[in-house]
Order: C-alpha cells, then structure tokens, then sequence
C-alpha cells in the first residue's frame, strides 16, 4: 500500500496548487488481478498539457511496476474538476 503514499501525495498537492479544488474522493480497489487507484477532485477541470516534473516522475514509477496512469476531467464524475486513476497489477495473489 505505501507504494501509492507518493501518487497520493503529489495528487492532492497538484489537486490543490493547480486545480484550486476543495474536496477529494479517493477509492482504491481491487479488480481481477489490478489495484485501481481514483482519486477525484471538485477542482477546475484539467485539461490536458504536457506533464510537469512530478506527474512525469509519478508515471515513469507506474510504468516501471507495469501499470498505468490516466488524467481526465471530470467526465467520468459528470462534473468538473480532474479525476488521477491508476492502474497496478497484483503480483503473487492467489
């Protein structure tokens, strides 16, 4: 679980410092064989641009554990603001 501590961290500063956002809702569940990891924000809707240092450094972790990383505006929450979900595999669950 500490391996989301610096995703969630650097989430909510980024939620806060540039989406200017209140409130976060944060999930992180199981399914199949991956740990989802969502974290919402009621901030100004993101739109996309190219990554600064810490969200370039947050994926280049993801990506070395073979997982993934998505950005998106609130769409998926029929609101503004930026939803953070990332997407890890379970190693060695049976």
């Amino acid at each position: 679980m500490s391996r989301f501590t610096l995703e969630l961290k650097e989430g909510l500063t980024n939620g806060i410092r540039h989406g200017r956002c209140t409130s976060f809702q944060f999930k992180l569940t199981p399914r199949d064989d991956k740990l989802i990891f969502s974290l919402w924000n009621d901030g100004e809707r993101y739109e996309a641009t190219a990554l600064g240092f810490g969200l370039q450094s947050m994926m280049e972790r993801i990506t070395q554990l073979g997982g993934s990383l998505r950005i998106s505006g609130g769409e998926e929450q029929g609101t503004s603001g930026c939803l953070l979900m990332i997407e890890l595999p379970v190693v060695g669950v049976k």
